[in-house]
């Protein structure tokens, strides 16, 4: 992969190398800069091949599989080739804050992904022509300001992927439309919004308390030709409330954490901490995927309470 670097703060010349910077390569920095300024940008290109593999589950079953169903394609998943393209830049500014911020894209043939059999757990590789993922990333971190030290981050990525499928395991009617089917449709990384953020106070005596939270705009949730009391049926009320079948996504989710810990115990080397955390406080039900082509049905995890005691001699 090529990279190529900019700073204006003395520290680092622009380079360019592969994988590894010059460290011969410094220069002294322009007049017109100003002192305590920190900015880098960075820019990027790589091209990737990513081996196939074959899940030996899928041929030892295939006297199985026939037995199901009538129609049942195999194909080979081929090595998939990728571009990636990516830039950005870090900028610390009022001696307390940093910002990382860049943009990406990912353009890939033979993609490669996974597939469920027949919506269990039971998975195995898929690949498809081609796909394109491209978005931005933004976050701002507080390393400390006086007993507090945090960050946010906010993602915006798209995602689709395009036919017909060129790899994997086929049963029924997908097995028909697999080599004919040209149409696009958003891959599983397609989530327009997503929000991190954390907050952890110092506190006094060794001890300290922090907070998270965490939210997606939601997931692709494409159910086809599903009936919807089928639907019902199979995945109670509660879970299909949380998909917007109108939209085709899945309903925002978000999680608020609390964690606590302290060192309750200290004499010379040794030490003792306690750390007690708290996911999901709210038990908020939240659906990650619904119904997915390659992903099956996945939920967030309800609200749990663990304790962790670390003991050092």
């Amino acid at each position: 992969m090529l990279r190529a670097n900019a700073a204006e703060d003395g520290t680092q010349a622009p380079d360019i190398g592969v994988m590894k910077e010059d460290q011969d390569a410094k220069k002294p920095r322009p007049k017109a800069q100003q002192t305590g300024i920190y900015r880098r940008w960075w820019s990027g290109f790589g091209r990737i091949v990513l081996l196939s593999f074959q899940s030996p589950g899928v041929g030892a079953t295939a006297p199985l599989l026939d037995a199901i169903s009538p129609a049942v394609l195999r194909l080979p998943v081929r090595p998939g080739r990728g571009n990636f393209y990516e830039g950005g830049i870090t900028k610390a500014f009022l001696g307390k804050l940093r910002l990382d911020a860049n943009v990406f894209r990912r353009d890939s043939h033979q993609y490669s992904d996974d597939d469920v059999l027949l919506d269990t757990g039971v998975s195995f590789p898929i690949a498809f022509a081609k796909a394109r993922i491209f978005g931005e990333e933004i976050r701002v971190e507080i390393p400390q300001w006086g007993r507090f030290s945090g960050y946010v981050s906010y993602a915006n990525q798209s995602g689709y992927g395009q036919g017909p499928i060129t790899g994997g395991l086929f049963l029924g009617s997908d097995a028909a439309n697999a080599l004919t089917n040209t149409s696009k449709f958003a891959v599983t990384q397609d989530q327009r919004n997503s929000l991190h953020a954390r907050v952890r106070f110092q506190a006094p005596r060794r001890a300290w308390l922090a907070m998270g939270a965490q939210y997606g705009s939601g997931l692709p949730a494409d159910i086809g030709g599903a009936n919807v009391s089928d639907l019902q049926a199979a995945y109670g009320q509660e879970i299909l409330d949380r998909v917007n079948l109108a939209r085709g996504r899945v309903e925002p989710n978000f999680s608020l954490d609390l964690a606590a810990g302290a060192e309750i115990y200290r004499k010379e080397s040794r030490s003792a901490t306690l750390q007690i955390q708290v996911a999901n406080l709210a038990n908020r039900l939240n659906v990650i995927n619904f119904a997915s082509i390659f992903s099956g049905t996945a939920l967030g995890e309800p609200r749990s309470v663990s304790a962790n005691l670390r003991l050092a001699f």
